[in-house]
């Protein structure tokens, strides 16, 4: 597989999911407005590692030329992926004595276990 190929897919794949995330934030921001009856400006923290990515980063804030939102990102220093974190919360549940088959499903409240 040539370089450009692979340039091309990562190019596309990209721009696809920074589309979804534009499409699901305008339409998270256009049923808070409405269900909460919102006239102000909608503030939205963008954190971890999607974050870090300067396309998504330049494409959210392109959305605030659209509808009246104002997105905040941390320092690209601060946005990194929590693999690390779920590594560790895993580790400490191993400690504690929990085990699993691996057949659950995924939860952020497995991270409650571990203070």
């Amino acid at each position: 597989i040539s370089k450009k190929f692979k340039n091309d897919i990562s190019a596309s794949f990209q721009r696809t999911i920074a589309v979804i995330l534009l499409k699901k934030t305008q339409r998270a921001i256009e049923t808070f407005n409405k269900e909460t009856k919102n006239k102000r400006t909608v503030n939205i923290v963008v954190a971890g590692g999607v974050a870090a990515n300067n396309f998504i980063r330049s494409s959210l804030e392109g959305l605030e030329k659209e509808i009246d939102c104002k997105f905040y990102f941390p320092s690209l220093k601060l946005c990194t992926d929590n693999g690390a974190m779920i590594a560790w919360t895993g580790y400490e549940r191993f400690k504690l004595g929990f085990e699993s088959s691996l057949n659950f499903k995924a939860s952020s409240a497995y991270s409650s276990f571990v203070s």
